[in-house]
């Protein structure tokens, strides 16, 4: 194995130097053209990265805004047996800088450093006071620049100036999303929340409501607790991974970026071990990570998620998924247009040719049949025409949809915490065979989420067999915006069949539940259930523990 110790190219811990990314570039086109196993090696320190010249690509990706051109820090195109060693190190990114970047890599591993970026995408202020239609908020300035003017308020960073469309309420004490209030959206439609924003002082603003929203006033938000100001675009995660096979992660932790920490796309076998997404110490803000900390969509092989620790996120810990390509028009006895309908999937392929695709019924999400793509063109990012091997099944119609069923993981997720994060734990929708296990969950939504739809997000599909066992959950599910239930089944449809159900088993065995409300499981539209063995703290018995629908049986065994 070759060793490249960074330094020897003129990257040094400690210096804000621009030509960083010069020379990381020649490390990395090195690494690109050998065959040969390497280690790329940074010495412990912190290390500083600049967009002027990095890598340029435009990228489609899944989950996030903006399919535009992106900079990379570290473009990991094409790297063969590599592992990037940080030795307990800080990397530091200034501006909307991709931090990693995989493409068409296999056996690549990251190591031992964390990702931060110099301003964090989002703000935060506390609660000062609250008058009616009126709150004043103290926001370090220096920490979160920003200016008031034509009585709105924008916030500044390294290249970047936004308003903000939402915000959300935090509990300091407890470290969580706040039970009251929570969130709420701005906006200049016509019958949007309005705020009109005055600097009263250095760092100490007022925000008072104005119009025809929904809001009248800020009576339930707590002086003290502290708001978080979502003024970014989600547009770019930490780590982008796509067409890619055998990729780690170990020891990394992830403080910061704008959308998600880790995001996979058509990738066979990831494992995460070890890897921390948490708010960092001293930083003067209390979230992480924007969006989700981990999401997957359309992998295969095993998706491996161990010992980790996701918190304080403002969205989901873990999301697996496909995508549901809505049937635009039926061009002939075999050949589809197929459309991506969500604005955060556009430009995503549905797949390549060769991939086994399954026919997907609107009203019900079952499969009408299944066939293997003989030619598929991406017409645009909106639009890709499919031509199968086979005929298409009898009464395919508009609406109807195709899922890439090549891409389907199995999935084990163990000795994880979740806690005090926005939203929810783990959504699991897979067709694979799904174990959580050795967890601990406090979740302000459900802690797992089986759904997918075809009419929103457009996120795939139905499951086989999920086993969550041995876990603890404590106290989730206070928010209910986020969840109807400790763990809930629940993919809408326009129809459930009698006697063929979209999900086929769930066993729920050997838990530890602790619940203020006693909803631990809702669930519907699945053939078995198990829940059994579990130890409940919680009001109420079994029959108002467990809510089920449409489900074929149900097992205490």
């Amino acid at each position: 194995m070759r060793t490249i110790v960074v330094k020897d190219y003129g990257i040094y811990p400690g210096e804000k130097d621009r030509m960083n990314m010069l020379y990381l570039r020649k490390i990395l086109e090195e690494c690109r053209n050998t065959e040969e196993a390497a280690e790329l090696i940074f010495e412990e320190g912190t290390y500083h990265f600049y967009p002027d010249y990095a890598f340029e690509r435009t990228l489609c990706i899944s989950n996030h805004d903006e399919d535009t051109i992106k900079r990379i820090a570290f473009d990991l195109t094409d790297c063969r047996h590599l592992t990037i060693r940080g030795k307990n190190s800080a990397f530091i990114f200034h501006t909307e800088l991709l931090a990693f970047y995989f493409h068409n890599s296999e056996d690549v591993t990251l190591e031992g450093f964390s990702i931060d970026y110099e301003r964090p995408a989002y703000s935060e202020g506390t609660i000062v006071s609250v008058d009616g239609p009126s709150m004043q908020l103290r926001i370090d300035k220096g920490r979160f620049p920003y200016y008031v003017a034509h009585q709105r308020i924008f916030f500044t960073g390294e290249n970047f100036c936004h308003e903000i469309p939402f915000w959300m309420e935090v509990d300091p004490q407890k470290g969580e999303p706040s039970e009251g209030p929570y969130e709420m959206g701005f906006g200049t439609e016509p019958h949007a929340d309005y705020g009109i924003w005055k600097e009263l002082e250095e760092g100490l603003v007022e925000v008072t409501l104005e119009g025809t929203g929904r809001m009248k006033s800020f009576d339930g938000y707590t002086p003290g607790h502290v708001i978080v100001l979502r003024h970014h675009p989600r547009n770019y995660p930490a780590t982008y991974v796509t067409d890619s096979k055998d990729i780690t992660f170990r020891d990394v932790t992830i403080y910061h970026c704008a959308g998600m920490g880790i995001t996979a796309q058509f990738t066979e076998n990831i494992l995460l071990d070890r890897v921390a997404v948490t708010g960092k110490p001293g930083s003067g803000h209390w979230f992480s990570l924007a969006a989700d900390a981990t999401h997957f969509v359309y992998c295969r092989g095993k998706i491996e998620i161990r010992n980790c620790l996701f918190e304080r996120q403002l969205d989901d810990a873990v999301n697996i998924h496909g995508i549901y390509a809505r049937v635009k028009k039926v061009l002939s006895k075999n050949e589809l247009l197929v459309e991506l309908v969500h604005h955060q999937q556009k430009g995503v392929p549905v797949g390549k040719e060769g991939d086994q695709f399954s026919f997907v019924h609107y009203e019900t999400l079952l499969s009408r049949g299944e066939s293997r793509a003989e030619r598929i063109v991406t017409l645009n990012k909106d639009y890709t025409y499919v031509k199968f091997e086979d005929e298409l099944p009898e009464g395919i119609k508009e609406k109807d949809s195709i899922e890439n069923i090549s891409y389907v993981p199995d999935v084990l997720i163990e000795g994880c915490t979740v806690q005090n994060n926005r939203a929810r734990g783990f959504l699991l929708t897979s067709a694979g065979t799904v174990v959580v296990r050795n967890n601990t969950f406090h979740t302000a939504g459900t802690a797992v989420l089986i759904s997918g739809d075809a009419a929103d997000w457009f996120e795939s599909g139905a499951t086989k067999h999920i086993v969550v066992e041995n876990n603890r959950f404590e106290d989730c599910d206070s928010v209910k915006n986020w969840g109807q239930g400790v763990i809930q089944v629940d993919t809408p449809v326009r129809e459930i069949l009698p006697d063929q159900k979209l999900h086929q088993y769930l066993e729920i065995r050997d838990n530890e539940f602790i619940s203020q409300d006693g909803e631990l499981l809702n669930a519907k539209n699945v053939e078995t259930v198990v829940f059994a063995g579990n130890h409940v703290t919680a009001p109420g018995t079994e029959e108002n523990w467990v809510k089920l629908s449409d489900v074929g049986e149900y097992r205490r065994e």
